[in-house]
């Protein structure tokens, strides 16, 4: 309900009108992503006769407050951010925050409104994971507090800044296997955890939008940086690269690899054997050389941080493109460059 809204910015569009110095309009509520755009300015320069960025200026400053601990929270914050609308000076808020000591973050006027969305959505997935997990724990006879409290012991991996980046599906040996380990497991005994039940049906849908992005360049010659599922390790099992070139093999594009990573003499164990049952054929199309992949590829497709890409990356031409699945280092604002999700 976006009435208060509309009814505050008439007010204070209608006293901007008349006041002789520039004002600053700080949105401070959660509001839909596009708010400050579509509603908010236009009100206000509707109402006051005036132009944002010139006569007056428009920042969003979301709250992070829990009840109960709110006037705590306002000076110990666990972060402060400042959207700023078009050529708007932030100058008057950020003198406000100027004697608190904590930074004060700058950023786009949407992503402003859209954090604190993002935040409260992903609080409410921790409780239904945690909700789900302890449901699972509960049905095997374990204390799903201590599964729990050693699940968040990790703070490393668990809780942490690990896997909040957008990029590639996940991979590889152990994820998918336990996932669908839980998922099974769980509704053998019974148990509706309809998170835990569709990761891999999420994972699955973020994997076709690669590909439809990876169709949409409409390229016949395409050089994989990259085929195993993670920087470091030769393993492919599951690896959404792999799963990616079969599909551009599929779709009658031509498609060589580049992986520092990988030498089919070296393959051992599971891996070896997953390689020479499922996708022999893709060890062949294995190509180290610089010349030779920068003279075939119309497209080059990054899929992970590997620093010997850079050679090849450097030498990439006007005509070439670049699709970065893994956010690859300096490569933004390059014209050939196209991100996945940024």
């Amino acid at each position: 309900d976006l009435g208060y809204i509309d009814k505050v910015c008439r007010e204070i569009g209608d006293l901007i009108k008349v006041k002789k110095t520039p004002h600053t309009v700080v949105v401070r509520s959660t509001v839909i992503p596009g708010t400050i755009t579509d509603v908010v300015v236009p009100i206000l320069e509707e109402m006051s006769g005036k132009k944002v960025g010139t006569d007056f200026h428009v920042c969003c400053n979301p709250e992070f407050l829990r009840e109960g601990t709110a006037i705590h929270d306002f000076y110990h914050p666990p972060k402060t951010i400042v959207g700023v609308y078009g050529d708007s000076d932030p100058k008057m808020l950020l003198n406000l925050y100027s004697s608190f000591d904590f930074p004060v973050k700058l950023t786009d006027i949407t992503i402003s409104e859209l954090i604190k969305c993002v935040d409260n959505t992903f609080h409410a997935l921790k409780v239904v994971f945690a909700n789900e997990v302890a449901s699972y724990g509960n049905a095997l006879g374990v204390d799903s507090r201590e599964l729990l409290s050693l699940f968040k012991s990790d703070t490393k991996l668990n809780i942490s800044e690990a896997y909040l980046n957008p990029g590639l599906t996940f991979g590889g040996s152990c994820l998918p296997k336990d996932v669908r380990m839980m998922s099974y497991q769980s509704k053998k005994a019974g148990l509706k955890l309809p998170v835990i039940h569709h990761v891999m049906d999420s994972n699955q849908s973020h994997l076709d939008r690669i590909k439809d992005t990876i169709l949409s360049k409409n390229c016949k010659k395409i050089v994989f940086l990259g085929m195993s599922f993670k920087e470091g390790t030769d393993d492919l099992r599951e690896s959404p690269l792999v799963m990616l070139v079969e599909y551009c093999l599929g779709k009658g594009i031509n498609v060589k690899i580049c992986d520092f990573n990988l030498e089919h003499s070296k393959l051992i164990g599971a891996n070896k054997l997953y390689v020479e049952k499922k996708i022999p054929h893709l060890i062949t199309l294995l190509e180290k050389d610089q010349k030779r992949l920068l003279s075939f590829g119309d497209l080059f497709i990054i899929g992970f941080k590997d620093s010997r890409f850079k050679p090849i990356l450097d030498q990439i031409k006007p005509g070439q493109q670049i699709l970065d699945l893994a956010d690859y280092p300096d490569m933004d604002g390059l014209e050939n460059v196209h991100g996945l999700l940024w």
